[in-house]
């Protein structure tokens, strides 16, 4: 990696490299007022500089203060990435695998918010909630799932009513929302 920064990185602006565990860490000045630099996208010399390989862009960090809680960011979105990715990823990208490694690292299962109490329901209809309740969660609109699944827009909203009485989780609410995208993550998400 050192090497391909010292012979690629020439059109990129002063740039400071530090070996992180199997990770180098690039910090760098981003262009001016109104360019990328509020975004989390490369430009293509970065793009090309990091072909191959898996990058982890951190926020934009907002004065020399915020460089250390950018790095941690950018740490932990590569901590997370399975062995063998490449492209660039964002905090955006992974939030939702992090947030569940992080809780089962404390022994919370956001699924426990969710499966033990669609037990009372018949297998089917359990099937129906959840697949109801996973495409909205995906979608966001009532039409949009109700598109997707092929049923009528009042058939969604009664199969998402029986997910929050069931699991008293209203996905209106955005609360209720979070720990039911955390909690049907967690079950369908790869390792």
């Amino acid at each position: 990696m050192q090497r391909r920064l010292r012979h690629r990185a020439k059109r990129i602006e002063a740039f400071f490299t530090f070996d992180q565990e199997h990770h180098t860490l690039v910090i760098h000045k981003r262009g001016g007022q109104g360019h990328a630099e509020h975004s989390n996208a490369l430009t293509y010399d970065e793009s090309v500089l990091f072909d191959g390989m898996a990058v982890a862009v951190a926020p934009l960090a907002e004065g020399l203060g915020s460089v250390r809680t950018s790095a941690a960011a950018a740490r932990e979105v590569m901590r997370d990435l399975p062995m063998g990715s490449a492209g660039v990823f964002t905090l955006r990208d992974r939030w939702l695998s992090i947030t569940r490694h992080r809780l089962s690292q404390l022994g919370c299962d956001p699924g426990q918010l969710v499966f033990p109490k669609l037990q009372d329901c018949a297998p089917q209809e359990r099937a129906r909630i959840l697949e109801a309740a996973t495409t909205f969660l995906g979608t966001g609109s009532l039409v949009e799932t109700a598109r997707k699944l092929f049923c009528h827009r009042n058939t969604v909203v009664n199969r998402l009513a029986a997910f929050e009485r069931y699991t008293g989780l209203d996905l209106q609410n955005p609360t209720d929302l979070a720990l039911a995208v955390l909690a049907l993550h967690a079950s369908t998400a790869d390792p």
